[in-house]
């Protein structure tokens, strides 16, 4: 979905034969399927509609295709998109409608803008983790949370909403779905993949292990770190075998890396939802969230800088070295790392006519006891 028209023509004429819309283009395409810019033949609305791939009409993506379209349209809130119909073309392909968002997904937003301000960054996770908190209670992990699925949408005030998109590869975790009347598919036909964006996958899922809402959580730290860092903290790997390496390695503070200033307490807590181990990190949405909302509440009567100084008063040139060279290309470039200045002490800052002071007396001592060893040696 997109508020810009659309960028193609639909990859068949007929994509929707035998439905209430016509495609008219289409505002997107991924692994399991594209988005297509529609409107209802009779009543010429406008909407957006996904169609599976052809190719991937099998028992598995069926029954994730099922899956989204069943939790986007039971789950009533304002971080996901509202589903309003679903059906079959006449050549048997699955689809489901949905509203036609305005806006641009945050990665356009980073593309157009580069790294945000670290109060805009937090605002927007905040909304993210509100979304997350809907799929989390009812027993759902999204898997896939990446800069492209998540929508800036642009309401005719002016303000802004964020919205959760694709949970294509979503995952039933728990019976709490029950109560929103959602049946699992086969985990078995997934398990043991590695299923995610590799730049946003958690450990467990570059492993194909395990996942849980944690797992979501240190996708929101990637994103976290994305936006006010303008990288991830993986971005030079470029397969899982080099991601896997990685991720076992200590990860750089973000700070560290900001062209912007941010808050101190960001680096503590986009690292421990970047942590290996799930269990170092936050155990909940709610728990996150909560930290993340004290950093805003605790600047936001105080200029940056009121309460420590500027990390990056001092910077120096530093070279990041990958665990796999192969995934790094020679002309890797350079990041500005950061060293905080010196404070003075209070009574030196106070005083500072007794370090010059300091200094002559401590050469005048020298000089003399240089004159002295002189005469002595002298003197035999």
């Amino acid at each position: 979905m997109s508020a810009v028209p659309p960028s193609s023509r639909p990859s068949t004429p007929d994509a929707l034969d035998g439905t209430p819309y016509r495609a008219v283009g289409t505002l997107g395409r991924g692994g399991m399927g594209e988005i297509l810019d529609a409107e209802h033949r009779a009543l010429g609305r406008r909407v957006a509609v996904k169609v599976l791939h052809r190719h991937l009409v099998t028992r598995d993506a069926l029954e994730r295709f099922r899956l989204e379209a069943q939790a986007l349209a039971r789950l009533d809130d304002a971080h996901l998109v509202v589903v309003t119909d679903c059906g079959e073309t006449t050549r048997g392909v699955p689809y489901f409608v949905m509203e036609r968002l305005v806006g641009r997904t945050l990665r356009q937003e980073l593309l157009k803008r580069g790294a945000l301000p670290w109060r805009e960054a937090v605002e927007l996770v905040l909304e993210v983790l509100a979304g997350l908190r809907v799929l989390h209670r009812s027993g759902i992990i999204h898997r896939d949370l990446k800069p492209g699925n998540i929508f800036l949408c642009e309401g005719q005030d002016g303000a802004r909403c964020v919205k959760l998109l694709d949970l294509g590869i979503a995952k039933i975790v728990s019976a709490a779905s029950s109560r929103i009347g959602l049946r699992a598919p086969d985990q078995a036909l997934t398990r043991g993949m590695a299923v995610g964006t590799p730049q946003y996958m958690a450990p467990e899922q570059t492993r194909g292990g395990d996942v849980d809402a944690r797992t979501d959580l240190y996708a929101v730290g990637s994103l976290l770190f994305k936006m006010i860092a303008g990288r991830t903290p993986f971005e030079h790997c470029r397969d899982l075998p080099s991601l896997a390496a990685a991720q076992e390695m200590p990860i750089a503070a973000p700070s560290s890396v900001a062209p912007h200033p941010i808050a101190g307490q960001l680096d503590t807590i986009v690292l421990r939802a970047l942590a290996f181990d799930p269990e170092d990190r936050f155990d909940s949405v709610d728990e996150l969230a909560s930290a993340l909302r004290a950093v805003l509440h605790a600047t936001e009567r105080e200029p940056f800088g009121a309460a420590e100084e500027p990390w990056f008063t001092q910077a120096q040139t530093v070279r990041l070295v990958a665990p796999d060279a192969a995934a790094v290309p020679s002309d890797a470039p350079t990041i500005q790392a950061v060293r905080p200045a010196r404070r003075r002490a209070p009574f030196e800052a106070s005083f500072p006519w007794l370090r010059v002071l300091a200094v002559g007396l401590l050469a005048a001592a020298a000089s003399a006891l240089c004159t002295l060893v002189v005469g002595l040696v002298a003197a035999r």
